[in-house]
């Protein structure tokens, strides 16, 4: 009698851990915002990496990527339409001159197309970072937009709204 009752309680916990995934599959605005969170957990940098560690980076960066990305910004130098390699290559290279760099996210606000095919994101960003032993932090606001392409966000352009004064 124990066995039967503890089998039924292991199904019925099953059953429901099973229905809770099926039914609560994930917001078009709630993957934007991960991917968003990816792009910046990507971007951050914690100490001296390795060439494997970079690499894998690169690669996780490009896939977050469309084929062609629109980027404007023009306080660090940027502009134009790069590939996805290109612009990860320049977000390595960026990263790079640098010992720690880390953003935290906020006032995000999402906006879908009505096909739901393209969002606009406004967002603002502090970043924090260090290099040569000097530290440099700052906020920015920013705007990036992305695609769906084979039913997954990539973000297609980048660029500054307002650079915002601490």
């Amino acid at each position: 009698m124990v066995k039967k009752l503890s089998l039924f309680s292991i199904g019925i916990i099953i059953a429901a851990i099973v229905a809770y995934f099926m039914l609560h599959t994930p917001t078009d605005k709630e993957l934007i915002r991960k991917n968003l969170d990816n792009f910046n957990k990507l971007i951050s940098k914690q100490g001296k990496e390795g060439a494997v560690t970079i690499a894998i980076k690169h690669q996780a960066i490009s896939k977050l990527l469309a084929d062609k990305c629109d980027i404007s910004l023009h306080e660090i130098s940027i502009s134009g339409t790069l590939s996805a390699e290109e612009l990860a290559a320049q977000i390595i290279r960026g990263r790079g001159m640098f010992d720690n760099l880390s953003g935290d996210i906020d006032d995000v606000e999402i906006t879908l197309s009505p096909d739901k095919q393209q969002a606009t994101v406004n967002f603002s960003v502090a970043v924090y970072a260090r290099a040569n032993g000097r530290k440099f932090d700052g906020v920015r606001d920013l705007q990036c937009h992305l695609r769906k392409v084979n039913g997954k966000w990539l973000f297609s352009g980048f660029e500054t709204r307002k650079v915002l004064e601490k």
